[in-house]
């Protein structure tokens, strides 16, 4: 099986513009385009806010123990439900964290096996 991998990256608005700009223009003249997955923030700063210590345990968890509910996480993890989904639907959100919903439930599924973070300097 192939490992996922995203990278995370800070960037400004303006280079994630280029960014696509220069992918778009490479797949108009029908050129080969290397396919990566990127989640951008526009500072250290932001980044360090959105990626805390407790959201990459949770993905490292969600991973490695495939929890079925947001509820069994919160217990592996020995915090509070509230916090916990909050932080799930925050990763679900930047696209790191996939929930499926069945029987009234939701399932922290993990997207990626790996996370790459660049930050230039």
């Amino acid at each position: 099986m192939k490992l996922r991998e995203v990278t995370i990256m800070v960037s400004s608005l303006e280079e994630s513009g280029n960014r696509f700009v220069e992918t778009y223009e490479k797949l108009r003249k029908g050129e080969k385009v290397e396919k990566r997955e990127i989640l951008s923030f526009e500072s250290p700063e932001v980044m360090r806010k959105m990626l805390t210590k407790e959201r990459l345990r949770i993905l490292k968890v969600v991973r490695a123990e495939k929890p079925k509910t947001i509820y069994a996480l919160a217990k592996i993890v020995h915090r509070p439900y509230s916090n916990v989904f909050k932080d799930v639907k925050e990763l679900a959100e930047m696209g790191l964290l996939e929930l499926g919903r069945e029987k009234g439930k939701v399932e922290p599924k993990a997207k990626y096996d790996r996370l790459k973070i660049t930050i230039p300097v």
